[in-house]
């Protein structure tokens, strides 16, 4: 909200405020009155109070007023929230004249550097007395930028006004990423092809201690679509972990700290909102609950309720309670038939494995000893390092120690047998898939053999090197992977002494040729990155090598390039795929344009969670109540807006499903475009995307 001192009027207008004034507690006097107070923002239009309350006696009130702002020359200029490079976008520029006589006035535009004036417009313009007229200002997007203002001032002899408009221009191309990691000198090949001249960006991160390597991991899941319970739980768990690990071990980072807790205060504030009627929670916070996610939330909350005094006790009671009375009287947990638990008929086994090691992780004191019985038998017999990982750690928290030996074997054998890369693991809590799928399990085996009182230092440095290998674009696969991996190094970093630095150890990047040098002993707040490096690649291929001078105190790094490319980098290991069309092609402002999303499981089996990222052109607009009717007819699970997209989920696709969605855009604002790329995905296997080009339309006055 803008800070307003004094009385006078601002001479440029760039407050546009939608709300602009909220007060939950006021007081009357004894007549019923109130005066209050308050600064309009800077827009010239009608404005609506309303005014509800509850009397002494408990008789509701409700009253509504109309108000309109004036100034006696102004100007509105319209603008979409988004532009794409080489849109022709048409502004309307509104001027209006309040007074008794005509105006003559001069226009002036300040344009930024990223925005191209295609053809010159009438500066110089007569307004009739009381009255308006528009003058068209045709713009072309030629850089991309996320924050840019176009700035307008209209004079004449005796009135001025000055407004700006905030946009962002994005690309309508494909974007594409290329990661490379490690923890030694290493030296890598990879290829950078049909690259957008000029869309480049790099970064080279180098992660000092587990810290860096956490909060880096969390803000690379913020900028990813994140709509469900599981997903805000990912990205708020990771945050607890660093400040029990900071408490713990007496590192006190109070600008970490301060960061860590803010997020985690934020998390549970969406998290709460997820909790059903019925108790317990579901994955968009619908009923009926669901009990694998519900036994995630109280393992999540329990371990919350150490760092942040918010987390409510009574909520966290009656989800056990409610988890509780899930038993099957059989050993297991019933299943709820739909959402969480139903993903491709996610196995009985995994459930009922899991929320037993969740209540014993969290050291819930409830009776469970005969489900815990039933889910080591199924570990044991099986084949499956993910169900033995899980089932050792339970065993763990319960002190079964002779249980713990015999898992401990069988997952030491596995790993001889398969390396890490290969452990076998069918089905996770999430059902994910591909790269997701190994991070996880390769998680949940560390954190396993990392129980063992003398455990093998060498085979744990061979599964910690492996893990933070599979580090892309900053973060581990999706969100679920991710947090489990963060967990993993925590723990890891809790059993080892930091390395010593020396001033003299540093790192060298060679880039194509090109040597960096970088000093180690820095303060860095965990994360030590090489800027300024886009300038170095080039179309085709590449040569990366990175050398530390001491290799006793090689630190963990990553090196992340993305760039827009005119050809989509679809995988062929998704097995959804989308096609969205625009039925014609011209439409006029006002009109609603029709846009057709079909998306469909190709695979003869059943998928865990689809979300599809669908661009939206600039110039028009998505109408609330057509996602609300969506959502109410269960034709998605759940929607969220992301910039310039609708992002849409799904909890799973049965086999050879075809879903097909209908999108009214409203055009809003005269132009020719393109929507930036929409692609589809499993959520829990992001690695794998099928992208189609964005859709174009043209809108005329």
């Amino acid at each position: 909200m803008p800070l307003y001192e004094g009385e006078n009027l601002p001479e440029e207008r760039t407050d546009f405020r939608q709300t602009i004034y909220w007060n939950p507690v006021v007081q009357t006097d004894e007549n019923g009155k109130a005066e209050l107070e308050f600064y309009n923002s800077d827009a010239i239009t009608s404005f609506n109070i309303r005014v509800e309350g509850v009397s002494y006696n408990g008789m509701v009130g409700r009253q509504e007023l109309n108000y309109a702002t004036k100034k006696a020359l102004h100007i509105d200029l319209k603008t979409p929230n988004y532009m794409a490079l080489d849109d022709l976008v048409t502004l309307p520029l509104r001027i209006t004249n309040e007074t008794d006589t005509a105006i003559e006035a001069a226009i002036e535009l300040k344009l930024p550097s990223y925005l191209k004036l295609v053809k010159p417009f009438n500066t110089h313009v007569s307004i009739e007395a009381n009255s308006s007229i528009i003058n068209n200002i045709q713009v072309k997007p030629i850089g991309k930028i996320k924050k840019t203002t176009i700035d307008l001032n209209v004079k004449s002899k005796e009135f001025s006004d000055v407004t700006s408009k905030e946009v962002t221009i994005i690309s309508p191309y494909f974007p594409t990423e290329t990661s490379v990691s490690g923890t030694k000198s290493q030296g890598f090949e990879f290829d950078i092809n049909h690259m957008v001249e000029g869309s480049l960006t790099a970064d080279f991160n180098i992660y000092k201690d587990v810290i860096g390597d956490v909060m880096h991991g969390v803000e690379s899941l913020i900028r990813q679509p994140s709509g469900c319970f599981e997903q805000t739980s990912s990205t708020t768990y990771p945050n607890i972990m660093v400040l029990k690990y900071l408490r713990e071990s007496g590192n006190s980072n109070p600008e970490i700290e301060a960061k860590a807790l803010a997020f985690i205060e934020q998390g549970y504030k969406r998290l709460t909102g997820f909790e059903t009627k019925q108790g317990g929670f579901e994955w968009f916070g619908n009923t009926p609950p669901h009990e694998t996610l519900t036994a995630y939330g109280v393992l999540e909350f329990t371990e919350m309720k150490e760092v942040y005094n918010g987390v409510d006790q009574a909520m966290i009671d009656r989800t056990v309670d409610w988890l509780m009375s899930r038993k099957d009287g059989k050993g297991g947990f019933k299943k709820s038939k739909k959402g969480y638990d139903s993903f491709a008929s996610s196995p009985q086994d995994i459930a009922n494995i899991y929320i037993v090691y969740a209540l014993s992780e969290a050291n819930i004191d409830v009776d469970y000893n005969l489900e815990y019985q039933m889910a080591l038998e199924d570990a044991l017999k099986s084949e499956d390092a993910y169900k033995k990982a899980i089932m050792l750690l339970t065993s763990d928290n319960l002190n079964k120690s002779n249980h713990v030996d015999q898992l401990l074997n069988d997952l030491k054998s596995m790993i001889s047998d398969k390396g890490f890369e290969g452990l076998p693991v069918e089905n996770t809590i999430t059902r994910s898939y591909g790269n997701a799928k190994n991070i996880e399990t390769t998680a949940f085996t560390l954190l396993a053999l990392m129980r063992e009182p003398h455990y093998n230092e060498t085979l744990i440095s061979k599964g910690i090197d492996f893990l933070l290998k599979q580090r892309k674009n900053n973060r581990f696969g999706s969100t679920q992977s991710t947090a489990m991996a963060l967990k993993a190094l925590i723990t890891y970093t809790k059993h080892h002494k930091k390395k010593i630095i020396n001033d003299a150890d540093h790192i060298t990047l060679v880039i194509n040729g090109k040597s960096l040098k970088k000093n180690l002993n820095v303060d860095s707040n965990g994360i030590i990155s090489i800027e300024n490096i886009a300038s170095y690649f080039k179309t085709g291929k590449q040569q990366v090598l990175v050398n530390y001078s001491n290799e006793t105190v090689s630190l963990p790094y990553c090196l992340t390039l993305r760039w827009d490319s005119t050809l989509p980098d679809s995988s062929s290991e998704n097995p959804i795929t989308m096609q969205s069309t625009i039925t014609d092609k011209a439409y006029h402002v006002g009109d609603n344009i029709s846009m057709s999303i079909d998306i469909s499981n190709v695979q003869a089996n059943p998928t865990g969670m689809v979300t599809a990222v669908v661009g939206i052109p600039s110039g028009t607009t998505v109408q609330p109540w057509q996602l609300k009717e969506l959502l109410e007819e269960e034709k998605i699970a759940y929607y969220e807006v992301f910039d310039n997209y609708v992002v849409f989920y799904w909890r799973t696709f049965s086999p050879k499903e075809l879903k097909t969605l209908r999108l009214d855009l409203k055009a809003d604002i005269a132009g020719e475009y393109q929507a930036p790329a929409s692609s589809v995905y499993l959520y829990y296997g992001d690695e794998h995307k099928t992208w189609t080009q964005g859709n174009t339309v043209k809108i005329m006055n």
